[in-house]
């Protein structure tokens, strides 16, 4: 879990209520997600959920806005951690790093 505390970027926070819209490769466009944006980077993201078995560790997905920014062309990003936010377990921290842009 030492990565996930060295970054080579410094991190962007948004305020609470922030949104990012995620697309899992391989599924359509239409298939799209709006997660709460926790904060951003030049190489990569990290957002909440609530669903424990919706990203793991290794899933690539698209980036296709951020709160009402809409990104030209998609970054694409794999996650490397879920971790919970709280003791019960509800929230989940998803971090990703950025691969590339579409």
């Amino acid at each position: 879990m030492d990565e996930i505390n060295n970054r080579e970027h410094s991190r962007f926070s948004f305020p609470a209520g922030s949104w990012v819209k995620i697309v899992i490769k391989g599924q359509s466009a239409n298939d799209f997600k709006m997660y709460e944006l926790i904060d951003i980077s030049q190489g990569g993201i990290s957002f909440k959920s609530h669903v424990s078995h919706e990203f793991k560790r290794g899933v690539e997905f698209y980036v296709m806005e951020i709160g009402e920014k809409i990104i030209k062309e998609a970054l694409l990003g794999k996650v490397r951690y879920v971790k919970p936010l709280n003791e019960l377990k509800i929230e989940l921290k998803v971090g990703a790093e950025f691969i590339e842009r579409l």
